[in-house]
């Protein structure tokens, strides 16, 4: 199995999810709340890419930064790029494809992470 959450949004200081695609490394940053200072949102979303890239041991290239914010409607769907580059990535057993660019979203979800294993069964 060559995905993983490494990091999941609970740490308030740090409202990021970091998720491991093989060889690359999604970090998506949740928008702070107007109340947090930019600045210091800021300094902590370049630690966590900086102790990601450490700490995970891979090439800065290959690190894709996302930021969400609250969207309503159609705007949360809306395409990101138009690379339509795909990784090909394995869970138990599947061989999937996830697009890490062209979408806020990858299309694996962790709730869903029983399904595929009772799928490949």
């Amino acid at each position: 199995m060559n995905v993983t959450a490494c990091m999941t949004p609970d740490l308030p200081e740090y409202n990021v999810a970091v998720d491991r695609y093989a060889d690359w490394v999604v970090v998506q940053e949740y928008a702070p709340p107007k109340t947090i200072d930019a600045h210091k949102a800021r300094q902590r979303l370049f630690d966590i890419i900086a102790a990601t890239i450490s700490v995970l041991g891979i090439a800065p290239n290959k690190l894709v930064l996302k930021t969400r914010e609250r969207q309503k409607g159609k705007n949360q769907y809306q395409k990101l790029g138009e690379k339509g580059e795909f990784l090909e990535v394995t869970e138990y057993n599947a061989h999937l494809l996830v697009n890490l660019t062209d979408y806020l979203d990858t299309g694996l979800f962790l709730d869903h992470r029983i399904a595929r294993r009772m799928l490949v069964r």
